[in-house]
C-alpha cells in the first residue's frame, strides 16, 4: 500500500495518545484511582483517539483495494488482512480471559477493525452507499444505547453498545460507521489511491518524521505498549505483581 505522511501523521499522534491514556487507565487500575477518569474529559478522550484510529483504518482499506484492483488483484487479500487483525485480537481475547477473566477483552478495537475489513468488502468502490450507510450506523449507535438491548441475543455485545465489563469494548454499532466514514474520506482525497492536488506532503521536519514512523509502526506498538507500561510500573515498585496476577 503507497504511504502518504499526513496519513500516518495523524497516525502516529493518535499513538501517542493512545500511550498516554493507557498509562492513565494502568494508573487508575493498578495504583491509584484517579477522580473522573472514566467520564468526562478521559471519557472523550479515549473515544475520539479510537474514532481517529478507526476512521483511518477505513482510509487506508480504500487504499490498499485500489492497489490490489490496479494489480489485477481481487478482494481476497483484504479478507485475509482482515481476518489476520481479528486473530490478533482473538490473541488478547485468550491472555485476558487468561489473566483477567472479569475484564476479558472479547470484541475490542483489532477485532472491530478485522471484522470492519470484512465487512467493508461489498462497499469498496461504492463511495456514495459508503457515505450513506456510515451515517446510518454511525447514527444508530445513540438510537441503541439504551440497556435494555442488553440480554436479547448472545451476539448483541458485538453489535450494540450495552453495558459490559472489559478493558476494551468496541461493538460494531457505532464504530463501523466510524470505518465507512473513513472510507468516505479515501475515497474523497485519495481517489484511484491517489491524493488530490496539494495534499500529500513530501517534507517534514524531524518531529513530524518521528511521528510518522510511529504512525507507521502502529501495530506493533498497539500490541507490545500495555506489557511495557505495565512491567515498567512493577519494576518501579507501583505494581505489586501478585496482584497483577491474583
Amino acid at each position: 500500500m503507497p504511504r502518504f505522511l499526513e496519513i500516518d501523521l495523524a497516525r502516529g499522534i493518535a499513538v501517542l495518545c493512545m500511550i498516554v491514556y493507557h498509562f492513565l487507565f494502568d494508573w487508575n487500575f493498578f495504583v491509584q484511582s484517579i477522580p473522573g477518569f472514566y467520564a468526562g474529559f478521559w471519557f472523550y478522550f479515549a473515544r475520539a483517539t479510537a474514532a481517529v484510529f478507526v476512521g483511518l483504518a477505513g482510509v487506508s482499506i480504500t487504499l490498499h483495494a485500489n492497489k490490489q484492483r490496479a494489480n489485477g488483484r481481487g478482494w481476497r487479500g483484504i479478507a485475509v488482512r482482515g481476518t489476520f487483525i481479528f486473530l490478533l485480537g482473538m490473541t488478547i481475547t485468550a491472555f485476558t480471559f487468561l489473566a483477567f477473566p472479569s475484564r476479558t477483552i472479547f470484541f475490542g478495537i483489532l477485532h472491530l477493525i478485522g471484522t470492519s475489513i470484512v465487512l467493508s468488502i461489498p462497499f469498496l468502490f461504492r463511495p456514495r452507499l459508503t457515505l450513506a450507510l456510515g451515517l446510518l450506523v454511525t447514527g444508530s449507535g445513540i438510537l441503541f444505547y439504551p440497556p435494555f438491548m442488553q440480554g436479547l441475543l448472545p451476539f448483541v455485545p458485538v453489535v450494540l453498545p450495552v453495558h459490559v465489563q472489559s478493558f476494551d469494548y468496541v461493538p460494531l454499532i457505532p464504530w463501523f460507521g466510524v470505518f465507512l466514514l473513513g472510507m468516505s474520506i479515501g475515497h474523497a482525497f485519495y481517489p484511484l489511491g491517489k491524493p488530490v492536488n496539494g495534499l500529500g506532503w513530501q517534507k517534514g521536519n524531524g518531529f513530524v518524521q518521528f511521528l510518522a514512523f510511529v504512525g507507521r509502526k502502529s501495530l506493533p506498538i498497539y500490541l507490545a505498549h500495555q506489557p511495557l507500561i505495565v512491567s515498567i510500573l512493577i519494576v518501579l515498585g507501583f505494581i505489586d505483581i501478585a496482584r497483577v496476577l491474583g
